[in-house]
């Protein structure tokens, strides 16, 4: 009887610590969302309101111990949360439909189009294709958001995003090329603003990773 339970003992203990290691083995993760237009394919960036340098970035952020079971689950949440809903279709009650619109970026991830930095612990930025959708529909939504958030509703998560633009993936890519260094960040020409947007450091370091390059190559190639 000892023996079975020193043994169902270390099992769960083994079992807990196996799931340590997995959750914590990651700082943060990510959506770099993108789209095929015309034969043309754009990446869609977001600048991060509590940013002090008004810097650009993917739909991401840190891992949630208390939320996020796996990268995927992080990802998915902030991707939806930084989108507002827009491109799942649930931009309208976000916090009502937010399982499902978890899950609609969930079932997009793909590990064949995920980077993680080399570092530890590492950023997981996953590539996921969505629908298309003008820039007025985030500004709209992000006013209706703000207006939420003003009258005392917990809108803070659907509000951190202040500004979005689509950029063209050659741009992204010529801008890769140009700045190899990891000090350097990426500037980005964007749409509809037409200026230059600075990329954060983690996301600048994840896109120049020869499996980033290679993600928008294809990309590029899918969307031709």
């Amino acid at each position: 009887m000892k023996k079975n339970f020193s043994i169902l003992f270390f099992t769960l203990f083994l079992s807990s610590f196996v799931f340590s290691i997995n959750l914590f083995s990651y700082a943060g993760a990510g959506v770099l969302p993108y789209c095929c237009v015309e034969g043309k394919a754009y990446f869609f960036f977001a600048q991060d309101g509590e940013s002090k340098n008004s810097l650009w970035g993917d739909l991401g952020g840190e891992l949630d111990v208390e939320r996020d079971l796996n990268p995927e689950d992080t990802a998915a949440r902030l991707a939806y949360e930084g989108s507002m809903g827009i491109f799942s279709g649930h931009s309208v009650y976000p916090m009502i439909n937010f399982e499902q619109g978890k899950k609609f970026f969930k079932d997009k991830l793909d590990r064949n189009m995920c980077v993680e930095y080399p570092q530890e612990p590492s950023y997981c930025l996953y590539f996921v294709e969505v629908p298309d959708k003008p820039m007025c529909d985030f500004v709209n939504c992000l006013y209706r958001n703000q207006n939420k958030l003003n009258i005392g509703l917990n809108y803070e998560n659907y509000t951190r995003r202040t500004k979005f633009a689509w950029v063209k993936a050659e741009e992204l890519l010529s801008a890769i090329n140009k700045t190899k260094s990891k000090k350097c960040p990426i500037w980005l020409s964007s749409v509809p603003y037409l200026c230059k947007i600075t990329l954060n450091s983690y996301l600048s370091n994840e896109l120049r990773t020869p499996e980033a390059i290679k993600i928008i190559e294809k990309v590029i190639n899918e969307g031709a």
